[in-house]
């Protein structure tokens, strides 16, 4: 389910940042993610709570660069409980890195039905795209899977294999080339609604790019 009400944890929080590396691999039809996300404390609060699909299954969580046993978090139906190793009090910074990854729901009929969209061009270029107006942010990143928030700054690298391109939501910081032969296009966005992350994947040569 998406938009649901924000939880108690979620509500104690202020979403500050959020740093999204995306390695997309249209051959396997799969994402490899890292999030590093940052937040103010409002009120206390021990555990903290964020949405992410369970076909994305999470590697690894770290809270203040401090990595939590397999024991410290779970997955329950799409909404992630981690118990922080230390309680956390009104003032104080938390920031969580999550590492996941796998198949991300595909989209059946997009846009009415959201996910992921993997295609091939007639001259066999991949084209990627994802739709998640509908079913919510938390089917490809670590997210409050509500419409009413709106990240500080959302910092995105997005991995793609050689000749294609992708065009994000923000201003393009650069487009580094990686040792093989793959790009990653960096792109920053302040106070975006967490629906408009959107991950766009085309042929170079035929890209247009956008910004919002």
């Amino acid at each position: 389910k998406t938009g649901l009400p924000l939880t108690r944890e979620q509500r104690s929080v202020t979403f500050d940042t959020a740093d999204l590396t995306f390695d997309v691999q249209p051959e396997k039809r799969r994402i490899d993610g890292r999030a590093i996300l940052g937040f103010t404390v409002k009120a206390p609060i021990s555990k903290l709570q964020f949405d992410l699909d369970p076909e994305l299954p999470i590697n690894s969580i770290a809270a203040d660069n401090r990595t939590l046993p397999r024991s410290a978090w779970a997955n329950d139906g799409g909404l992630v409980t981690i118990n922080l190793p230390v309680a956390k009090h009104a003032g104080d910074h938390l920031t969580l890195t999550v590492a996941y990854g796998g198949h991300p729901h595909v989209a059946k009929r997009a846009p009415w039905d959201g996910g992921f969209v993997w295609r091939y061009t007639k001259a066999g270029f991949p084209w990627v795209a994802s739709a998640v107006e509908g079913e919510g942010c938390d089917l490809f990143w670590p997210c409050f899977d509500n419409s009413l928030v709106e990240v500080g700054t959302v910092t995105q690298h997005i991995i793609v294999p050689k000749g294609l391109s992708a065009p994000s939501n923000g201003r393009l910081l650069s487009v580094d080339k990686l040792p093989d032969g793959r790009t990653r296009w960096n792109w920053r966005a302040s106070h975006p609604n967490n629906y408009a992350i959107a991950i766009d994947i085309a042929p170079y040569k035929l890209a247009k790019t956008t910004y919002y």
